[in-house]
């Protein structure tokens, strides 16, 4: 055979077959990504996952933000095309029981908690994880205690909501009250967050009997940062703050800070892939990405306002942080915790009007019946069966005859949820709140007229 023709057939032998035998570049891969966040965080994760060894061995180029409001984020889901969802972990769950979301790797979570203080780290649906959380934030409860001043009462600091409201830190003769808090307005994050967390952690009807009870117990003052003030002074001896794991306030040494026990909310940062992406392993390698040390050190910033899921991180070498980021990581992850989310509701709202008629409109007659029960009680007048009835009358949520229904309407929960709506009617606002005003106070004056005849 010709020599010529022998190598024009090897020629074209090879041409053919050799793309067939030598590995095909992968294709480039740009990730859509639903979200809440704005460019100031998705910027970080972004150039941090990009350039790392994740996204290098997937081909995954760039990431293409799709930043909506979350009541559109079903739409945009149905539409398509998304491959992650990262916001608020309630939203994404209801996602994933309705059949949304694809399962996720389990090999992929196996080094986060499936919760933190409760609060649940990963979500399943039909025994698969759908989600998992690859950050957190949180605000913790503190008191902040003037120790000198406890002192002169022979008082330790109190460590949880029941010791405040034990009779060793109600109001005396010598002291107006040793407790103090700001109430300037209804609606102010410390209040709402508050009277969110209690009534979550302790039920609606306990919640509100430990609310009112720790009012009565307490000196309100009208401006943010009066209570602080009083303390600082001597004036009073313990107030109550919020503290977000991060940005710490420097105080005299005189005054202390002590985390209330299991008093912490827990936000938990999902992510979770969608159940129609055409992008299922390069998801899930973001995903890793995010849980790897590498991922979880961009939430060792002070920036952010989040911490990460992950305790291994701190154990990286190169990672730089605060060291009070790293002891209130060790504390949040060790708590047991309430489970309590900071996730809105509109009970809460109306709970905030609510607790503003019957308590802080009401405070001279609430805390004068507050400081005859425990009066009662010191001198022996009632037993202890009847200080816990008094105490538990006291903060029982009020019945009223609603305006609209015209029947008696106990404060529930399921009451409160049906007349948010109402509330924005001004004429009925006026009305039921005059008539939750008028309730407490007939109920704190029964109260001091039923311990009058015991004294």
């Amino acid at each position: 055979m010709d020599v010529l023709l022998v190598c024009a057939i090897i020629v074209s032998a090879s041409i053919i077959i050799v793309p067939y035998i030598l590995p095909r570049p992968l294709p480039e891969i740009t990730l859509r990504v639903l979200t809440q966040y704005d460019s100031s965080i998705t910027d970080v994760m972004e150039n941090s996952f990009l350039t790392s060894s994740y996204a290098e061995d997937n081909n995954i180029v760039d990431i293409e933000w799709v930043t909506q409001l979350s009541s559109m984020w079903r739409i945009l889901i149905e539409s398509g095309p998304i491959d992650l969802i990262m916001g608020p972990w309630e939203i994404i769950d209801e996602f994933g029981q309705t059949g949304l979301l694809r399962p996720i790797s389990e090999s992929i979570l196996s080094g986060i908690n499936e919760s933190i203080a409760g609060v649940p780290m990963k979500g399943y649906s039909a025994s698969q994880p759908i989600w998992c959380s690859y950050a957190i934030s949180i605000r913790i409860f503190e008191l902040l205690a003037n120790e000198t001043h406890l002192q002169e009462y022979g008082l330790s600091i109190p460590e949880t909501v029941e010791d405040m409201l034990s009779p060793r830190y109600s109001p005396t003769e010598l002291n107006s009250s040793l407790i103090g808090m700001d109430w300037p307005v209804s609606f102010s994050v410390e209040n709402y967050e508050f009277r969110n967390f209690i009534t979550k952690a302790f039920g609606w009807n306990n919640g509100i009997q430990n609310l009112t009870n720790l009012y009565a117990n307490s000196q309100l003052y009208q401006h943010a940062g009066e209570a602080l003030e009083a303390l600082l002074e001597g004036e009073i001896g313990i107030t109550l703050t919020m503290f977000d794991g991060q940005s710490w306030e420097s105080f005299p040494s005189t005054i202390s800070r002590t985390h209330l026990e299991n008093m912490v909310f827990v936000n938990p940062n999902v992510v979770a892939v969608d159940n129609e992406t055409q992008n299922a392993s390069h998801s899930e390698a973001f995903i890793d990405y995010l849980l790897s040390p590498e991922g979880q050190s961009i939430w060792l910033v002070d920036d952010y306002g989040l911490l990460p899921v992950s305790r291994e991180v701190f154990d990286v070498p190169e990672a730089e942080y605060n060291e009070s980021i790293y002891e209130e990581f060790n504390w949040t992850i060790s708590t047991e915790g309430f489970g309590v989310s900071d996730s809105y509701s509109q009970e809460d709202d109306v709970l905030g009007v609510y607790m503003e008629f019957t308590t802080k409109l009401t405070h001279s007659t609430l805390t004068k019946s507050w400081r005859n029960i425990f009066r009662a009680y010191e001198n022996g007048s009632v037993n202890e069966i009847q200080f816990n009835y008094f105490r538990e009358m006291l903060g029982m949520p009020l019945t009223i005859v609603d305006p609209i229904s015209h029947v008696n309407e106990i404060f529930t929960r399921e009451y409160a949820q049906r007349i948010f709506i109402h509330l924005y009617n001004v004429d009925y606002a006026i009305e039921v709140t005059y008539l939750w005003m008028v309730a407490a106070n007939q109920r704190y004056e029964m109260i001091l007229s039923e311990l009058s005849a015991l004294m």
